[in-house]
């Protein structure tokens, strides 16, 4: 148990700790190990089990005994028979963690040795490269939690003498043993045997986890060296000098690039798809949509951004100006700012206000002049991916301003845009 108190300091200086408590044999070890410390626990009801109930009164009493604060909380998973029912459920219990999470606050949670060595044959049934070889860190953030795993070095075996000798009580929960789920057949169908079969099964396999996460740490490090030199910003790539990188490497840095943009891990048919279809590819203006973001060519540039839905030909009226206008696709909302320097006209009594996006062609000014959005665009500097959706302001059809930019007076921002009006 000391040294287990020990990993915790050592990894981490932060005096919060919230601790995941199930019930279960893992959490109530931990939870008898920090007994002395300044710890908050949250139990997460998956009601998934008639005994759901129990659990939860199991947990409540242990927590009174032992004077540990007790958050209690509920998911409802829907598709229960669906192939990703465990990835779906631990969606759930982070988001609904982060929820009640303080400031500053760290998560421990009781996954240990054997659960790694799962993750690994779990890793090797995807095809996973070194990164997923290398099996749960022990600190990592999820959603914006920082995660400690303190037990992941010690062994299930060691944790269940300590349950014995020590006679506490913990959840058995049965329906762990339903092999349907993947995780459950390795634990009771394949580990059993192969530890039968090599008794140093467990041992080497957190060796071999171990080489593949010095080799991942060792590939990041060349990548980020030779990212620098074909990188212009942080999501663009000069696609000439990546041409004519090594196919390995090349495929690598990729990867690094857009986890490093996206958050998410691509998969080898993505990284062919980019080769072949916008590095290789002489057509120009081509585009790879990849989860919520696009890969584009942009002249000499490999280019990432988030996808923005289109607001083309949309019109939004605004009949009650002293109203918020709410913008489509979560970009915000209008609101007349009478406390702003004014530098736009107000419409007249009978004027129709109108919202556009993206207009094309020749606008109509309420000088009865002529002018582009293109022209705007180039003298504001704004890219294309900001030209989609910036908002348009128009009386009666009329050209009056581009919310943000093209009048001095209003900043532009991205959940709320002010107006104001010339009396």
């Amino acid at each position: 148990m000391n040294n287990i108190l020990l990993k915790i300091k050592k990894n981490t200086n932060i005096k919060k700790k919230i601790l995941a408590y199930s019930g279960g044999l893992d959490s109530t070890f931990l939870l008898y190990t920090l007994i002395k410390n300044k710890i908050r626990a949250i139990h997460i009801d998956h009601h998934q089990n008639e005994k759901s109930y129990i659990w939860t009164q199991h947990c409540k009493k242990i927590c009174k005994k032992l004077n540990i604060y007790l958050i209690i909380k509920n998911i409802y998973i829907q598709n229960i028979q669906k192939k990703g029912f465990e990835s779906q459920a631990r969606n759930l219990r982070y988001k609904k963690i982060k929820k009640h999470i303080q400031r500053k606050e760290i998560l421990l949670t009781g996954h240990h040795k054997n659960d790694q060595v799962e993750t690994l044959i779990l890793s090797l049934k995807r095809g996973s490269g070194p990164l997923g070889l290398s099996g749960m860190r022990e600190f990592k953030k999820f959603q914006k939690i920082k995660i400690l795993r303190p037990l992941i070095y010690t062994s299930k075996k060691k944790i269940y003498k300590w349950a014995i000798k020590n006679n506490v009580p913990y959840i058995n929960d049965y329906s762990n043993k339903n092999i349907t789920y993947d995780r459950n057949f390795i634990r009771f169908k394949i580990l059993p045997i192969l530890q039968k079969r090599w008794n140093y099964f467990i041992k080497n396999s957190l060796k071999t986890m171990h080489l593949c996460k010095e080799q991942n740490l060792l590939i990041k490090y060349f990548i980020k060296k030779s990212i620098k030199n074909i990188s212009y910003k942080k999501n663009k790539i000069n696609l000439f000098k990546i041409k004519y990188i090594n196919k390995i490497l090349r495929n690598n840095i990729l990867k690094y690039w857009i986890k490093k943009n996206t958050k998410h891990l691509i998969s080898k048919n993505n990284i062919n798809q980019i080769n072949k279809n916008l590095i290789f590819l002489k057509k120009k203006n081509t585009k790879i949509k990849i989860k919520n973001f696009i890969i584009e060519k942009f002249k000499n540039t490999l280019l990432i951004k988030k996808f923005q839905k289109k607001t083309n030909n949309l019109i939004l009226y605004w009949s009650q100006i002293k109203k918020p206008l709410i913008l489509p696709h979560k970009l915000g909302f209008l609101i007349f700012d009478n406390k702003k320097k004014k530098n736009i006209p107000k419409p007249k009594k009978n004027e129709q206000i109108n919202i556009k996006f993206n207009t094309k062609g020749k606008l109509l000014t309420l000088h009865n002049k002529y002018i582009t959005l293109k022209k705007i665009w180039k003298k504001y500097k704004i890219s294309k991916n900001k030209r989609i959706n910036t908002p348009l302001l128009f009386y009666n059809n009329k050209f009056v301003s581009v919310i943000g930019i093209y009048d001095h007076s209003i900043k532009y921002f991205k959940k709320k845009k002010s107006l104001s009006w010339i009396k």
